[in-house]
């Protein structure tokens, strides 16, 4: 899930930095022409964008029936030996464990967790430390004016260590002002001023921005948008201050800055706003109040419109980016012609279907029976499906581990304390989303490969198949030959046999046998036949039996096998 995140958090730091050269670069036009209160709130928009992950959602269908892998699931699996207990998957080369190991990334990763949490750390004792400060210094005062400014409920206090009125806190905000006297006049204006920036909530803003830059602590271009928030901040303010006012009235709103400006102002905070900054700052104040335009309601419509060109344009590249980077798709999921709805979604990573596991064997009927469950231990996880045959429960056990790409079968002893499992190693490994645990839909396959038909591999003689559930069948060795088996019906009758027989011999008998033989498989060494059982291998009376026995006659094409 870091990981997730920390991808997420480099592609809208490179969005915001993006967008950031562009509204540096288009300011001189838009300044002008949109005023300053668009260029204050046009830095929202590159906030939201760094701190919001927009997404693309790519959307691809599967089709997961299994009914389309009753023949032979074997086919899928490319099953190569290893030793005889492995089976490996044949593209995959030298496998070794794939645990998840500590890289380059993981540290990087943790530097910048690290690195948020310092800076939120640093802020949030600074704001603190003022606060406390301002309560200890500070004497409350009654202040009947405010109600003619706003009903929002805002006590104020008088502190002899500050040079210029502020507002501070969010939920209980508080008037900051100094110990100096103030005319009506001046008080009046340092109450518009104060007030307008309560009701605009700029110091939410400003807390906002506070908490990318932390997030983003590594971005320069974050500490530029902090700057230039609380430069536009305080022009903006009194430009909405000084709309409605006549010149002398804006004469005295300037004359009451100025009497309150502290040149060396010790108490310069972002989290505060304060009506008085530096010299520079109020030069471009004054200017501003001087050359204010109203803007026409044409210009305000085309910024907002513009404004919303903006954040989509970014938005859609931030999406698009992150589908790039993340390779992570939304996966549409259909079983038997229906939309399998998950809690938790499936998605598509390396080109391959991730599912969760619980949910995706619930929703494939592999969970309603008692005896089947699910338990994890340290990173493995332990898989019991269990299927009901006539009046026996039949366990299938599997294990598989978090990093590595491989199915343990049979991942349980045998009654005689003999280890009766088989390493398959698979292309991709399971991993942990959410607290959920995902695998490739090719795990659940091969599981439902032993459910779906039943699975046999012979090492000895170099070959693999699986025979389709329905047929009720079973493998047995053959007594008389130590080259083939056979496959018997449920009630005893022999289907066929399944020899192995050197390329010499065969290019030599074949076609001296008296019996059809049907090639199933061949190497450079040796032919793999099936010879169908001569004579009835039914009661005739039983017509159960012969149905049973002439379907699956009917559909002996289905019986193929797999070379090791």
């Amino acid at each position: 899930m870091l990981n997730d995140i920390f991808k997420s958090v480099l592609i809208s730091t490179f969005s915001g930095s993006v967008l950031v050269l562009v509204i540096m670069l288009l300011k001189p036009i838009t300044r002008r022409i949109f005023g300053y209160k668009w260029n204050y709130y046009i830095w929202l928009i590159v906030l939201l964008v760094m701190i919001f992950p927009f997404s693309v959602k790519q959307y691809k269908e599967f089709d997961i029936s299994l009914e389309k892998t009753n023949e032979v699931l074997i086919n899928e699996i490319d099953v190569k030996p290893k030793n005889d207990n492995i089976i490996q998957k044949n593209n995959i080369q030298n496998t070794t464990d794939k645990n998840v190991k500590v890289n380059n990334t993981d540290i990087i990763q943790t530097v910048w967790i690290l690195g948020v949490f310092i800076t939120l750390l640093i802020n949030i004792i600074s704001y603190l430390k003022m606060l406390i400060k301002i309560k200890k210094y500070s004497v409350l005062i009654s202040l009947p004016e405010i109600k003619r400014y706003t009903k929002r409920k805002l006590s104020a206090r008088v502190c002899q260590n500050i040079s210029s009125p502020f507002i501070i806190d969010i939920f209980n905000p508080i008037l900051v002002l100094p110990d100096i006297e103030f005319t009506n006049i001046q008080l009046d204006n340092i109450l518009r001023h104060e007030i307008t920036h309560l009701k605009r909530n700029d110091i939410i803003y400003k807390w906002f921005s506070v908490f990318v830059r932390c997030i983003h602590w590594f971005n320069p271009f974050a500490y530029y948008i902090s700057k230039q928030i609380n430069i536009e901040c305080e022009i903006s303010c009194d430009l909405s201050v000084v709309e409605h006012m006549n010149k002398a009235e804006k004469i005295d709103y300037v004359n009451t800055i100025i009497d309150i400006l502290s040149v060396n102002s010790k108490n310069r905070n972002i989290h505060v706003l304060k009506m008085a900054e530096s010299k520079k700052m109020l030069e471009r104040r004054f200017i501003m109040i001087k050359n204010n335009k109203k803007t026409s309601k044409i210009m305000s419509i085309i910024s907002v419109l513009m404004s919303i060109i903006i954040l989509s344009s970014t938005a859609f590249a931030n999406g698009i980016l992150s589908g790039i980077i993340k390779d992570e798709y939304a996966a549409l999921v259909i079983n038997n012609g229906q939309s399998i709805e998950f809690k938790n979604q499936p998605f598509i990573k390396n080109g391959e279907l991730y599912v969760p596991l619980r949910e995706t064997l619930e929703n494939l009927n592999f969970m309603d029976n008692e005896e089947s469950s699910i338990t994890w231990e340290s990173g493995n996880i332990k898989i019991v499906l269990a299927e009901k045959s006539q009046d026996t429960i039949i366990l299938y056990h599997y294990k598989i581990t978090m990093g590595k790409a491989e199915i343990i079968e049979n991942a349980t002893y045998s009654l005689s304390g003999q280890d009766i499992s088989m390493t398959i190693y698979m292309t991709n490994a399971p991993i942990l989303k959410n607290s959920v645990t995902y695998v490739p839909y090719e795990y659940i396959r091969r599981m439902a490969s032993n459910i779906v038909g039943q699975s046999y591999v012979n090492n000895e003689l170099g070959f693999a198949m699986v025979i389709p559930k329905d047929w009720n069948c079973s493998i047995v060795d053959n007594p008389y030959s130590s080259d083939g088996v056979i496959i018997e019906t449920s009630w005893g009758g022999i289907l066929c046999f399944i020899f192995r027989e050197t390329l010499e011999d065969w290019e030599k008998y074949k076609n001296e046998s008296p019996v059809e033989q049907i090639v199933l498989a061949q190497n450079d060494k040796y032919v793999y036949k099936m010879i169908m059982a001569s004579d009835v291998q039914y009661d005739i009376q039983n017509k159960e039996q012969v149905e049973k026995y002439n379907y699956i006659r009917s559909n002996i094409d289905k019986l193929k096998i797999e070379l090791l």
